[in-house]
């Protein structure tokens, strides 16, 4: 038999990117007497049919030439390195959040679309100086979650994490909303000689809800009751107050205020004054 031989070697195709389809990795080679095949495994199954990848990743192929009835094989070579690069990830749509109050974890942004990883954030109430802070960041600090409890004007950075086949995308300093969740009630209480100043201010829409206030004032270290559950006067929708005579000794004294939603006491507003 005659020697086959390889005529035009297979060339990896350069700039493959994952799009998610198969793709061919190396342009098809030539020979004489023989029949081109290839592998993606040395001494592995080899075929006349160009190989293909679709994950992100290096590849390595191999070739030789099968010889016909009349020629000699030409032994595997190889391997050639054909990469496809990983696509970028993406995060689309995200918007800042204006909340109020609800004494539970709300998420503080919304989020259109994320594409080919995980969207992460990171929460301070204190913008980030600059961008070599901002990657300076512990990745313990960024979280999956953007849920915050407490009132506060929040700096809602985020970035994506990609998957297998994604880039990241950041951390950036652009890459920031500012959400706020506002006190949804706000409370105001003081006390001059004989007169309790007591305020109650309803910011959040509540709708239909009953809504009713009580006072109570406590002495700070025995913890006896001076005023208990006292109704606070109703002057609109949105403001209640109490604004009664009332004598207390030296001391301090705890000035408790809940408010009810439809019978349900929200979380007590506590205030520690000092009678001199």
């Amino acid at each position: 038999k005659a020697d086959s031989a390889v005529t035009q070697t297979p060339v990896a195709v350069a700039g493959l990117i994952y799009s998610g389809s198969s793709l061919e990795i190396v342009t098809a080679g030539a020979a004489t007497g023989g029949e081109m095949q290839y592998s993606l495994v040395p001494g592995g199954d080899y075929s006349a049919t160009l190989p293909t990848g679709t994950n992100a990743g290096t590849y390595n192929v191999y070739y030789k030439v099968i010889g016909d009835s009349n020629h000699n094989d030409v032994a595997e070579a190889g391997p050639i390195e054909v990469t496809i690069a990983k696509a970028a990830s993406s995060v689309t749509g995200v918007q800042p959040v204006e909340v109020y109050y609800s004494g539970s974890p709300q998420s503080l942004a919304e989020v259109a679309t994320v594409s080919g990883g995980t969207i992460r954030y990171y929460i301070t109430t204190t913008q980030a100086a600059s961008q070599a802070a901002l990657e300076a960041v512990s990745e313990d600090d960024w979280s999956t979650s953007s849920q915050q409890t407490e009132c506060n004007t929040y700096y809602v950075y985020y970035k994506v994490i990609g998957d297998a086949n994604h880039e990241d995308v950041g951390p950036l300093l652009a890459n920031m909303v500012t959400s706020t969740i506002l006190e949804a009630i706000r409370y105001s209480v003081d006390y001059s000689p004989y007169t309790v100043y007591s305020d109650v201010y309803i910011d959040r829409d509540f709708g239909e809800a009953t809504i009713s206030c009580k006072l109570s004032i406590y002495d700070n270290d025995t913890q006896e009751i001076y005023l208990d559950d006292v109704t606070m006067d109703k002057v609109s929708d949105t403001h209640y107050t109490y604004d009664g005579g009332y004598s207390l000794s030296p001391g301090n004294y705890k000035f408790v205020i809940t408010v009810y939603i439809d019978e349900t006491p929200q979380t007590p507003y506590e205030k520690v004054i000092n009678v001199s």
